[in-house]
């Protein structure tokens, strides 16, 4: 009879012992999820603040491009020299670049309405590309290589 009931015993035993650990599994596992909303309400609600939105929103609204693309029509009266100082290109580019293009064309003699096309590295106030419209038909495409010259 003790045989038969220490043999119940580990039966009953096993039993409980898959019990427990069923019911640390719920456990854990709604834990799990639990502390998983807590996190997700915590980012929402960062996400929904007023004070972080207007921050990010100002910040990214401050942001600049690295190039800008400017499209200038050459007015009457303006000088080359005087169209790439409105852009606050330096010298030294100025001189490189009306360099190349004095190979082509007179810039002293701009027509009105004439394209000129520039791409501007911001960081630097560098032209990275130039194109500059001869007639409806013909332009000069330059751009700048690693050492800096024109192509």
């Amino acid at each position: 009879m003790f045989g038969k009931l220490k043999n119940n015993f580990k039966i009953k035993k096993e039993i409980l012992l898959l019990i427990i650990l069923i019911i640390f599994t719920i456990v854990f596992t709604n834990y799990y999820n639990y502390n998983q909303r807590q996190i997700k309400n915590n980012f929402n609600n960062l996400i929904n603040n007023t004070y972080f939105e207007k921050t990010t929103k100002y910040f990214l609204e401050k942001l600049e491009p690295k190039f800008k693309k400017i499209r200038h029509r050459i007015k009457t009266g303006e000088t080359f020299d005087g169209i790439l100082d409105q852009y606050q290109i330096n010298d030294e580019e100025i001189q490189s670049l009306k360099k190349k293009l004095s190979e082509k064309i007179n810039l002293n003699k701009l027509n009105t309405n004439q394209l000129i096309y520039l791409t501007i590295d911001q960081a630097d106030n560098q032209i990275k590309n130039f194109i500059f419209q001869i007639s409806s038909k013909e332009k000069i495409y330059l751009t700048k290589d690693e050492k800096s010259n024109f192509n």
